[in-house]
């Protein structure tokens, strides 16, 4: 709710004031979908209830209020109302009364079941060659259901050309390809006759299709420490060992290779990931709405919050 006015009514907070919503996610008050929950503190049982958000907008007094703690700190109008300990009991206090002396309430620990997200997929041109016996299978199909190599090929969209070389052998075919080559002719063929085959034309890598403890670790090191462009991801450290750790998590979890060598001008080592669908990827998902998932990060399971902070 909005309201407009010459005059605040004195115990609000600052615009961007981050709020607990119920499903885990934080946001800023002045974006609180007004009929969505936030946790809300029971003062007679000191537990969490789900409530509905309620605010207003109005303009701000002329004084605001900065009370900064160790972890943390609040901007609020000179009246704002804060919960303090005093003689055991939690009592109300005026921000502009609160002193070093006062403790405040804090949550020591917010109990939400978080579950992993869902994250977009990207097109990843992945190549292969068909072993001969695989050729052999398919050639023998094309003499069963009497089509010539120019009908597959005009069915497929490619040229016949291209098909002669991929039945002889010396040339890669890409995934899709393969798939239009075998509904053509309604041939189910064993992977065991498609040989992967990494090139610059197309990668095995794996892209997760939710997200995990070891993936948000290497986003934590990556966010704070890691540098990303549209090719490649660089980390530099002086401690090579922590970098061998990262480089068989990101080997892990991305089915990629990992380059790690030593900075000759400074005493420190680098890690290279090379790879522009992982970055695109990662950009997709978590880096070009940054503070998006970092507002989301409390929907997640315990203990991939845990590894995003390790």
């Amino acid at each position: 709710m909005e309201t407009e006015g010459s005059i605040g009514i004195a115990h609000c907070l600052h615009p961007n004031t981050y709020v607990q919503l119920s499903d885990g996610r934080i946001a800023k008050i002045s974006e609180l979908n007004p009929h969505g929950e936030v946790l809300s503190l029971n003062t007679n049982n000191l537990k969490f209830t789900n409530d509905k958000a309620l605010g207003t907008k109005h303009k701000s007094p002329d004084k605001l209020i900065k009370i900064q703690t160790y972890s943390s700190s609040i901007i609020c109008s000179e009246n704002h109302r804060m919960l303090v300990v005093n003689n055991g009991k939690i009592v109300e206090k005026m921000a502009k009364d609160i002193n070093n002396e006062d403790l405040l309430i804090k949550p020591k620990k917010i109990s939400i079941a978080g579950k992993s997200l869902k994250l977009k997929e990207i097109e990843v041109k992945r190549y292969y060659k068909i072993s001969k016996d695989g050729i052999k299978l398919i050639l023998k199909r094309l003499q069963e259901i009497g089509l010539s190599k120019k009908d597959v090929a005009n069915r497929c969209g490619i040229k016949l050309s291209y098909l002669e070389h991929i039945f002889a052998g010396d040339r890669n075919i890409r995934e899709d390809t393969i798939k239009k080559l075998l509904n053509a002719i309604s041939l189910k063929l064993d992977k065991k006759y498609l040989v992967p085959v990494n090139s610059v034309h197309g990668k095995f890598i794996n892209l997760p299709k939710k997200t995990s403890s070891d993936l948000l670790q290497i986003l934590g090191y990556l966010i704070g420490d890691g540098y990303l462009s549209k090719k490649c991801i660089i980390f530099k450290d002086s401690d090579k060992s922590v970098l061998e750790v990262y480089k068989k998590l990101i080997e892990k979890t991305f089915n990629i290779k990992c380059r790690l060598s030593k900075l000759k001008e400074a005493n420190a080592y680098l890690l290279e990931v090379n790879s522009v669908y992982l970055c695109k990827w990662l950009r997709l998902n978590f880096l070009d709405n940054l503070d998006e998932f970092i507002s989301n990060l409390g929907k997640l399971t315990l203990k991939e919050i845990s590894a995003f902070i390790y």
